[in-house]
């Protein structure tokens, strides 16, 4: 879509531009913070191997694996 298209629809031409621009630290946080959750929730689990809280750590587990699709 062309900027001066969405200029007409109320956005100006710098927000938009502003909005447009790219970040690859942003990317990177959510992909830390994926990776944390996936470590932390999984070493839940082996924690709690062997105890009647590995049912709650698996479902938790697998909450945390769904939210990455």
């Amino acid at each position: 879509m062309d900027i001066d298209a969405i200029a007409i629809r109320g956005l100006d031409r710098e927000t938009v531009r502003g909005l447009s621009r790219r970040s690859d630290a942003h990317g990177f946080l959510q992909l830390a913070l994926h990776a944390g959750a996936l470590c932390a929730s999984g070493f839940l689990v082996w924690a709690s191997r062997g105890h009647l809280w590995l049912a709650p750590a698996l479902v938790l587990h697998g909450v945390v694996l769904s939210f990455l699709f």
